[in-house]
């Protein structure tokens, strides 16, 4: 059981020939916790039909006999397709007391732009990620302070053109040139990769990536 935070766009997603849908939610408990969810087939379609004509209200999502994966530490939960359950905005009576001990900030139902397959929501660290102050991007704009916050954000997209890094000189910490072998000789296993360092002026071999 979780409070709707966030609904993505459904997805028509193709496998083994067969086509059905997806939607990625993002789930909170009483205690701010969030929990990214992802409904399959009818309960996507379900679930994205109840969250678009109720989009800044609260919701209550109730998945029941749902598959819950663990990867990187992080947990995440889907339906188990005509196994499971789901209800929104039930009339139980455990939803209104999950409806009653949620933190009174006014946080409703936001529907965002399509996030894409296989993108997680990702949690910060636990240790002390609850002592700071929860703030958007707005209010870190207009903020005076100095300080942390906490800053939750989806990861739309990365961009692959370029590396993440780049190999510099042990010595001076510039970046460095790979020095290929010429012709067609193929270098041994023992021997060590070459590197041409410009503020050195020498061929190295000892560097690190950066």
């Amino acid at each position: 059981m979780g409070q709707i935070v966030s609904v993505g766009e459904i997805e028509t997603i193709e496998s083994n020939n067969k086509t059905t849908t997806k939607l990625d939610l993002e789930l909170r408990d009483e205690t701010d916790e969030r929990l990214s969810c992802t409904l399959w087939g009818t309960f996507a379609s379900h679930a994205y039909r109840v969250c678009a004509e109720n989009e800044g209200l609260l919701l209550i999502c109730v998945l029941r006999f749902a598959k819950i994966k663990t990867y990187n530490g992080i947990k995440t939960v889907s339906n188990s397709f005509d196994a499971s359950q789901l209800h929104i905005n039930p009339p139980f009576s455990e939803v209104v007391d999950f409806t009653q001990s949620l933190p009174e900030d006014g946080l409703a139902l936001t529907v965002r732009e399509n996030v894409p397959f296989g993108a997680i929501v990702a949690a910060g660290k636990k240790d002390n990620f609850l002592d700071y102050q929860r703030k958007t991007i707005a209010d870190l704009l207009h903020s005076y302070e100095v300080g942390k916050a906490r800053l939750m954000c989806t990861i739309y997209a990365i961009d692959t053109d370029w590396a993440w890094y780049y190999i510099s000189c042990v010595a001076c910490n510039k970046k460095v040139t790979p020095i290929h072998p010429a012709g067609s000789a193929v270098p041994s296993n023992k021997d060590k990769p070459k590197f041409w360092c410009d503020n050195c002026r020498i061929v190295v071999t000892r560097v690190v990536a950066k």
